[in-house]
């Protein structure tokens, strides 16, 4: 009796462990698709030239002139400190941080709108502001419509932002202001980085400059976030071939082995939604160029030194805070699934190996459940979703075989006869 309840204990520990790592696991995988879905752009910071909105619309049309089926569009900001705005109306006053941009709002600052709407690219008399800036010029968050002066001209608030900064948004639109700040977007995901050098290169740039890719980064964060699927799947992989060399000396169950392998494969493959993604700058032009790497790490040391002295936007302190979230949490997650990995042998009885899958799988959508009730909501991958489950299936349906296995060796006439002839 003491036993059972010793076990059950056990079990409810797993349970409790397991809906912590889904909780931990969907919350990194929330951050990681958000950071693919906001940074796909190439960001310049120029260190010490600028560029005017003349010369970028210049640049996009030669391009389209040029055919270029690999550039989708260039957008360019600065960012202003301590700037003060008045209501025309209250005369009320608020000191912000004044964003300008030429282009796509949304390429420049992560939108996220309590209400109105975000201004067109020409919309040069439209602006967005924080709810905390709105209660301090009109005294309610419910401000769309209104008018606020910056510099002796009148914007409309067309939207209210929720950002933990006070902020305003506007589009100059004169063809004679000057950016030091470039947001370029491409087609072609796996070179945007380079693409984006050879464009610098090709209209010159008036100083040095830092380049971001911010596809290079979303897109490794999204393998990254795949971990603890990643790690049962080699642990399955790692099981399965040492139950093949087990039993390397039976052709039969090599032969059976092999062919469920085979057939596990693509179904892994499926759920795994595996992409083996490696840029063009990082592979070697030629075989014999040894230097390659050394100059690689070179090139991403000096990178690292220019971005410590880059000042901080708005979306750098977020896409830092949103890596950091999910590459902790999605380790935090690794090692509590390796923890259920090594200890789910001894936990569970055979005979409930069917109920633990079920329940497994009532777990899952309890915590997906507890994660879209907070607003963590994300697109559910498929290995995120199906594969504990697939873990759980295979190795219980090799226990049941190696199970069969051994009752039909004990009961089966010839062991007796084997028995009697090495006698």
């Amino acid at each position: 009796m003491r036993k059972i309840n010793s076990n059950i204990k056990q079990n409810i520990c797993f349970f409790l462990l397991f809906t912590a790592v889904y909780l931990l696991w969907g919350t990194a995988v929330y951050y990681g698709q958000y950071v693919v879905e906001h940074y796909q752009s190439v960001s310049i910071r120029m260190k010490g030239g600028t560029v005017s909105q003349r010369e970028l619309m210049q640049m996009v049309e030669q391009e389209k002139e040029n055919k270029n089926q690999e550039f989708a569009g260039i957008s360019a900001w600065n960012q202003v400190e301590n700037q003060s705005l008045e209501s025309d109306r209250l005369g009320t006053k608020a000191e912000v941080r004044l964003i300008e941009v030429y282009g796509v709002i949304e390429k420049v600052y992560p939108v996220e709108l309590i209400s109105g709407y975000t201004p067109a690219a020409d919309d040069a008399e439209g602006c967005l502001i924080d709810e905390a800036t709105a209660y301090k010029l009109f005294r309610t968050a419910d401000s769309v419509g209104n008018a606020l002066v910056y510099k002796n001209k009148t914007f409309y608030v067309r939207g209210i932002l929720r950002c933990s900064e006070e902020v305003c948004l506007i589009i100059p639109g004169s063809e004679e202001k000057n950016y030091s700040n470039l947001e370029l977007t491409f087609t072609d995901g796996d070179n945007r980085g380079q693409l984006a050098a050879d464009l610098m290169r090709q209209y010159g740039s008036t100083g040095g400059y830092t380049l971001i890719d911010g596809y290079l980064i979303a897109k490794s964060l999204s393998l990254v976030y795949r971990l603890p699927a990643w790690l049962l799947g080699f642990i399955l992989l790692y099981d399965l071939l040492a139950v093949l060399w087990k039993r390397r000396r039976i052709p039969l169950q090599v032969i059976a082995l092999v062919l469920i392998i085979v057939c596990l494969w693509p179904l892994l493959f499926w759920m795994m939604e595996y992409e083996f993604y490696l840029p063009q700058q990082l592979i070697p032009t030629k075989w014999s160029d040894f230097s390659f790497w050394s100059r690689k790490y070179a090139a991403f040391l000096e990178w690292k030194e220019a971005m410590a002295y880059i000042i901080p936007s708005y979306r750098d302190v977020l896409l830092k805070k949103d890596i950091r979230g999910c590459l902790l949490r999605i380790v935090a997650a690794a090692t509590g699934m390796f923890v259920l990995v090594l200890h789910e042998r001894r936990l569970f009885f055979k005979h409930r190996q069917s109920g633990s899958i079920l329940l497994i799988a009532l777990l899952e959508c309890a915590a997906l459940s507890l994660l879209f009730a907070f607003g963590k909501m994300f697109i559910i991958p498929r290995a995120y979703l199906g594969m504990p489950v697939f873990y759980m299936l295979v190795v219980g349906c090799f226990r049941w075989g190696e199970g069969w296995i051994r009752t039909l060796r004990s009961s089966h006439p010839w062991k007796d006869a084997a028995k009697f002839n090495r006698s």
